[in-house]
């Protein structure tokens, strides 16, 4: 792909002191990636996928339980059945921050802090969905299929090889 850039009229009008263009090339090459770049953003993307996805089922989770008949009456007289303070709000606040933080850390975190951190981010997320939820069936639904991504999490990061680099053609 060539361009011609021979007007000096044109240069001059918009004060440009370089009149000696006189073609420009642009040259494209597909981009292919190593085999380990490939492994690993593939492995990286489907993590955050899953991370996603989580995040998405807990959302609606949510939102879905708010519609249950009488659930925001009680939570504004304060009938939780516990009492709701600041700390258990930041306590809630942080379990609910880990697979936000997921969905960023499994893309930029090395292979091997990736491999503990999503292990370690979905066994609490998995303890937190049990503990923490409601016997209503829209619940138990969402919570099947956190738990279900979150398997995968934990199958796709302990399956993971790492391909030295060494190793590579």
């Amino acid at each position: 792909m060539a361009f011609l850039f021979n007007d000096h009229e044109f240069y001059r009008n918009f004060h440009i002191n370089t009149l000696t263009i006189s073609r420009i090339n642009f040259h494209f090459e597909p981009i292919t990636p190593s085999e380990k770049d490939k492994n690993m953003n593939s492995t990286e993307e489907k993590l955050s996928i899953l991370w996603v996805c989580v995040l998405f089922n807990m959302i609606f989770a949510d939102i879905v339980g708010f519609m249950t008949p009488g659930f925001l009456e009680s939570v504004i007289k304060g009938e939780t059945g516990f009492e709701v303070t600041q700390e258990l709000l930041l306590f809630f606040s942080i379990l609910l921050e880990i697979p936000i933080a997921m969905v960023v850390l499994s893309r930029i975190l090395p292979y091997r802090w990736n491999r503990w951190t999503n292990m370690i981010a979905a066994t609490i997320t998995v303890i937190f969905i049990i503990l923490g939820g409601s016997n209503n069936l829209s619940y138990v639904f969402f919570a099947s299929i956190e738990i279900a991504c979150l398997m995968a999490i934990i199958f796709l990061v302990w399956r993971w090889k790492h391909i030295p680099a060494a190793t590579l053609p």
